[in-house]
């Protein structure tokens, strides 16, 4: 996890982005719908899930969805080729030009698109 990661609190579904990271607990602002701070807490690693990636959220991000050969499914996004991999469960895409990298989650968008160099606050 790194600090800006989009996260689930695990209780109540809440979303919040990580500020601080420390050993075995990690700090999280919690926000509203439009993204605003409402309040902070320092709660245990434990409290929080991963934020499953959809093709809502890749469209809402300006992912722009794609047709390939073979009937592959691609979303594009400036430098970043997302495949759509229809076979894994949950449904988790493929990063091509970063050796398969599989991405099933936002916060492992947010790492490959930093990774890319493209800085992008990504909308849920």
């Amino acid at each position: 996890m790194m600090i800006g990661d989009r996260v689930t609190h695990f209780y109540d579904g809440r979303n919040c982005v990580v500020t601080e990271l420390r050993e075995h607990k990690i700090a999280v602002s919690f926000v509203d719908a439009d993204y605003k701070k409402k309040y902070s807490k320092l709660l245990p690693e434990m409290a929080f899930n991963p934020i499953p990636l959809t093709a809502e959220i890749l469209k809402k991000n300006g992912f722009e969805k794609r047709n390939g050969e073979y009937q592959d499914v691609f979303y594009y996004y400036e430098d970043l080729d997302l495949l759509i991999d229809d076979r894994l469960e949950p449904c988790g895409y493929t990063l091509y030009g970063v050796f398969g990298f599989q991405i099933k989650y936002v916060h492992e968008l947010q790492h490959a698109m930093k990774l890319r160099g493209i800085e992008k606050e990504i909308e849920l």
